[in-house]
C-alpha cells in the first residue's frame, strides 16, 4: 500500500517536483525500476509511466485480499429441524420457475407449520427472493434455518433469515420485521405489544411511528386509548391523524365519548299514537346542539356538507352516526336493532342514517348489527360481508356481484380460506367478461382462493362475446397451471418421505 501510495503522489505532484524514489518500492520491484531509470531513451514522464504500469501489475497479481477477522471461523451450526421431502423441493422449484409470489407464500407457510426447512441448495435463491419480496421474510427466517442465518452473516441484504426471539426482533429488525413482530405480539399479547412501542417510542422518527402505530389495530381496545390520547402532542401529523383514527375504533375512547355526547343532544325520537289502538306515529328529528365542542371538527368531522340535497347540520349528525357503536340507535329510539331499522325506512332521512350506521357496523366489528341489516336492509352492504355467520357470508357476496362487483370480488379476496364452488363460479363469470381488469395478474395473485374443483367448470364459464372468447381460453390454460401447481403443493406436503 506504501508504493501504491507513492505512485499516487507522485503523479499528482508531477515528476519533476517528486519523482517516485526506488527506496519506497517493496524489494521485488527495486532490481526491475533501477533497470527502467538507467534507460537514457526515455524521459521523465516515460519513466514515471514505465514504472507505475510495473507496479500496477504486481499490485493486482500480488497482493492478498483482506480479511474480515470477525467472520473468520464462523460455521453453519447443526440443523435441529428436518429438511422438506424430495417432493415438497421439486415443487418449489417449480413455483420458482413460475414465479408466483402467492403460491412461494403458501408453500413457506406449509414449511413453518410442520417445522421443516428449505435444502441447502436452494437458499440463495430463496433469500434472494426474500430481499425482493419483505412479506415473505418472517417465513423465510423460520424455514432458512441455522445455514440460512449463516449466510445471512456474509449479506446484510440476507439478514433477515438469522433466528432470533421475537424481542430481538423488535429491537433489531428492519421495519417490515418489526412490523410483523409486533403484529403477532398484538394477536398474542396485545398488552405487551403495546409496552413494546411505549418504550422505543421516543427513539422513533416519524414515519416508522406511523407505520408502527398502525399494527394497534389488531386487538385494538380500551386499555390502548391512554396511549394514543396521549399522542395529540406529537409534532408529526400523520402520526396524530393515525391516532385519532385507532381511538375512533375504540367505544370507550374520549373522542368517541364526544361524538355520542353531541349525536345524543342531536337526536330526538317520539312515538304518538295517531288513532286509539289502531296505529301509531313515530317522530324522528334531527337538529344539532347551538354550541359544538371544536375537538368534534379538529378530529376529522367535517363542518360543511358534500353531498347535494343534505344541510350542513345533517351531514355532521351523518357522519357522527358512522362514528359511535350501532347500539347507540337502541337506546336513542328504544328498541332492537330490527326495530331500528324499521323506523329509519320510514323516515325521510333514515336511508343517510341507515348507510351511517352500515359504516359504524364496519368500524366497529358489530357482528349483531351485520346480521340484522342483511335480513331487514334492502341495499345490500357489501362491506358487511365479512362479520356475516360463514352461512350468509356467500350468498351476499354472490348476490353484491349484481351492483358492486368489483368491491365484493375486493372484500372476497381479503377473506381467508378457499371460496366455495358457487362463489368462484360466479367471480370468474363476471371476471371473464373483463379481462382486460381481470388478467393473469388477478388469477396468479389471488391463487389460494380458488378451489381445485373449478377447473371442471372453466370451458362452461366462457363469455358469449367473442372478442372475449380467445383470451378466457389462454387465461383458463393458465389457470389449469396454477391450480395443478397448487395441488401439487398441499400433496407434496402430506407425502411419506
Amino acid at each position: 500500500m506504501e508504493m501504491w501510495q507513492e505512485m499516487l503522489n507522485a503523479a499528482m505532484m508531477g515528476t519533476d517536483k517528486r519523482p517516485p524514489g526506488v527506496e519506497s518500492l517493496t524489494p521485488d520491484l527495486q532490481e526491475a525500476v533501477s533497470l527502467i531509470v538507467q534507460q537514457t531513451d526515455a524521459d521523465r514522464e516515460e519513466q514515471f509511466l514505465r514504472i507505475a504500469s510495473l507496479a500496477f501489475n504486481y499490485r493486482q497479481c500480488g497482493v492478498s485480499p483482506m480479511k474480515n477477522a470477525a467472520q473468520e471461523g464462523l460455521v453453519a451450526g447443526e440443523e435441529d429441524k428436518a429438511y422438506c421431502t424430495p417432493q415438497a423441493l421439486q415443487v418449489l422449484k417449480d413455483i420458482i420457475e413460475e414465479d408466483n409470489v402467492a403460491l412461494l407464500q403458501r408453500w413457506l407457510q406449509e414449511c413453518v407449520d410442520r417445522e421443516q426447512l428449505i435444502h441447502p441448495e436452494l437458499l440463495p435463491a430463496m433469500l434472494s427472493q426474500g430481499k425482493q419480496h419483505k412479506k415473505l421474510q418472517t417465513l423465510l427466517g423460520h424455514c432458512c434455518g441455522k445455514r440460512g442465518a449463516w449466510l445471512g452473516r456474509f449479506n446484510p441484504e440476507w439478514n433477515f433469515s438469522i433466528e432470533v426471539a421475537d424481542t430481538e426482533v423488535w429491537q433489531t429488525g428492519s421495519l417490515e420485521q418489526r412490523k410483523a413482530a409486533l403484529q403477532d405480539m398484538r394477536n398474542t399479547d396485545p398488552a405487551l405489544g403495546r409496552e413494546w412501542l411505549q418504550k422505543t417510542w421516543p427513539q422513533e422518527d416519524a414515519n416508522t411511528k406511523t407505520e408502527l402505530l398502525a399494527m394497534l389495530v389488531t386487538n385494538i381496545g380500551a386499555e390502548d386509548a391512554p396511549f394514543l390520547e396521549g399522542l395529540a402532542g406529537e409534532k408529526s401529523k400523520k402520526v396524530k391523524e393515525q391516532a385519532v383514527s385507532l381511538l375512533r375504533r375504540i367505544p370507550s375512547s374520549s373522542v368517541v365519548q364526544l361524538y355520542e355526547q353531541v349525536l345524543r343532544q342531536s337526536i330526538s325520537y317520539k312515538k304518538e299514537k295517531v288513532l286509539p289502538g289502531l296505529s301509531s306515529k313515530h317522530l324522528l328529528d334531527i337538529q344539532l346542539p347551538s354550541t359544538i365542542d371544536e375537538q368534534v371538527f379538529k378530529s376529522g368531522i367535517e363542518k360543511l356538507s358534500d353531498k347535494k340535497g343534505v344541510s350542513d347540520e345533517d351531514f355532521i349528525v351523518y357522519q357522527l352516526a358512522a362514528c359511535v357503536p350501532p347500539s347507540i340507535w337502541e337506546q336513542l329510539l328504544g328498541g332492537s336493532p330490527e326495530e331500528v331499522i324499521a323506523v329509519l325506512k320510514k323516515d325521510v332521512k333514515g336511508k343517510y342514517l341507515i348507510a351511517s350506521i352500515a359504516q359504524a357496523i364496519v368500524q366497529f366489528n358489530d357482528r349483531t348489527w351485520a346480521l340484522a341489516f342483511v335480513k331487514h336492509v334492502d341495499t345490500n352492504y357489501i362491506e358487511l360481508f365479512p362479520l356475516l355467520p360463514a352461512n350468509e357470508q356467500d350468498a351476499y357476496a354472490i348476490n353484491a356481484l349484481s351492483h358492486s362487483a368489483d368491491r365484493a370480488i375486493i372484500l372476497c379476496a381479503e377473506r381467508p380460506g378457499e371460496w366455495s364452488i358457487d362463489l368462484t363460479r360466479q367471480i370468474f363469470r363476471y371476471a371473464a367478461r373483463h379481462p382486460y381488469q381481470y388478467n393473469r395478474s388477478f388469477y396468479s395473485q389471488h391463487i389460494e382462493r380458488f378451489p381445485f374443483a373449478i377447473l371442471f367448470e372453466l370451458d362452461g364459464l366462457t363469455p358469449p362475446e367473442e372478442h372475449f372468447k380467445p383470451m378466457w381460453s389462454n387465461i383458463s390454460t393458465y389457470l389449469h397451471k396454477l391450480i395443478g401447481l397448487k395441488q401439487q403443493l398441499f400433496q407434496s406436503f402430506n407425502a411419506i418421505k
